[in-house]
């Protein structure tokens, strides 16, 4: 009986792993880059328009503090105990993300000349690139069709789509 060669398909395997691997670095570096040149570039706009961006990414307020914490007067914060934990919250510095942007859109569109940038690579700047409602071909993303068809389908159900007529001849055959 002849020998297999198991080695070889092995080698080509480890090969393949280790090019994913490598690439997927490459694409991490690239990506770390990228958001570090956006960061910097929008660090440079908000101090050209007079923003801060200190009220950015503290919790503030908003956040609510642990049961047990201690304050600074060296006193525990109380809470019942049936108190139960809260969770994930989803909205802390939202509030202030957006109101930071609208500021420092209105500051860009009042001193346009200034800043020598146009209020549309602003917006795009302070809030990313937008991706497309379709494809370069001109079909539909598959996302926002199966997002399309699944509103369409409770609209269906829920009879937003039938009109008043029908609505009441159904009623009357019951």
């Amino acid at each position: 009986m002849a020998k297999k060669r198991r080695g070889i398909a092995q080698n080509h395997h480890l090969k393949i792993v280790q090019e994913v691997r490598e690439t997927a670095e490459k694409e991490k570096v690239k990506r770390d880059k990228r958001l570090e040149k956006r960061r910097k570039d929008k660090e440079e706009l908000m101090r050209k328009l007079g923003v801060s961006l200190s009220g950015l990414g503290s919790k503030g307020a908003e956040a609510p503090s642990e049961p047990g914490a201690s304050t600074s007067g060296g006193d525990v914060a109380m809470t019942p105990a049936d108190s139960k934990k809260r969770g994930v919250i989803r909205k802390i510095g939202k509030k202030k993300e957006k109101a930071l942007v609208k500021a420092a859109l209105r500051a860009a569109k009042s001193r346009g000349e200034q800043i020598e940038m146009d209020p549309a690579k602003v917006r795009r700047l302070l809030l990313g690139k937008q991706k497309g409602k379709f494809r370069p071909d001109g079909k539909e993303r598959t996302r926002d069709k199966a997002i399309r068809k699944k509103r369409e389908q409770r609209e269906r159900r829920m009879g937003k789509n039938q009109s008043e007529d029908e609505a009441t001849d159904y009623e009357n055959d019951q």
